[in-house]
């Protein structure tokens, strides 16, 4: 097994101006002990809860306030790891013990939600934040190398929970999203999805291609997020792009 360094699961606390004071827990870091299984990285679910209860202990005792516990991955996507279930439910009781008005949220760029193990438990979260840039299947499919057939079956799956926040980013480009029926076609799938909520973010949308993009500026997305009401009565919140703390 290749030999890396173990860095904590614990990101943070840190200040965030979209979600205040927040705690991230990297699920898929990884390690190189303690791990799910021989010739994996990914750590224990086990190593994950003692760490956060450890850290939401000391924070609660020291009077310290938490406004968002969330769950994400520096290495594969958190929703594919497989015990998130027990992480998952692990955690939210540390959450309701220790800061109940938290929120416990997950962010995950993962678009194959056809497991119905996967789905129950993004259940268990106050939010989900997913991905959703594109407004047809060919952008989807240039810009994350998946199969066409899956963005429908995503947008399907994601239409029937409660807990969805979509996150959308756009940009200008020979392979950007922001051409008018782009957009058009993006408020369509956002108003199949029905999100609780849409949140616009600065900078450009991830693909799987290098190629040139020009982030849409606040102006423009303002304009989308005016079309998007229009349309759907969703409520939008507009937020700048914030990278993960250092660990």
């Amino acid at each position: 097994m290749t030999q890396v360094t173990t860095p904590s699961v614990l990101l943070g606390p840190t200040n965030s101006a979209r979600f205040g004071k927040t705690l991230y827990i990297d699920i898929t870091t990884p390690h190189n002990s303690l791990v799910v299984e021989r010739g994996s990285e990914l750590p224990r679910a086990s190593l994950i809860v003692t760490t956060c209860a450890r850290e939401l202990i000391d924070m609660s005792r020291a009077g310290d306030k938490l406004d968002h516990i969330i769950v994400t991955g520096t290495g594969i996507d958190p929703a594919l790891h497989p015990d998130l279930r027990n992480i998952a439910e692990n955690v939210r009781a540390l959450r309701d013990k220790w800061f109940s008005r938290a929120k416990f949220c997950l962010m995950t760029q993962n678009t194959d939600l056809d497991s119905y193990n996967v789905r129950s438990t993004l259940g268990m979260f106050n939010k989900v934040f997913v991905p959703l840039h594109w407004g047809n299947t060919k952008q989807f499919t240039a810009m994350t190398g998946a199969k066409s057939t899956e963005l429908g079956q995503f947008i399907k799956h994601i239409s029937g929970m409660e807990n969805v926040v979509v996150e959308a980013q756009f940009a200008e480009g020979t392979s950007g999203n922001m051409a008018a029926a782009s957009v058009t076609g993006w408020i369509k799938k956002v108003g199949e999805a029905a999100p609780s909520e849409v949140h616009l973010l600065s900078g450009t949308p991830p693909t799987v291609k290098k190629t040139k993009l020009k982030a849409s500026t606040k102006t423009q997305r303002n304009k989308i997020a005016d079309q998007l009401v229009e349309k759907t009565g969703l409520p939008v919140a507009h937020f700048e792009q914030e990278d993960l703390p250092a660990k």
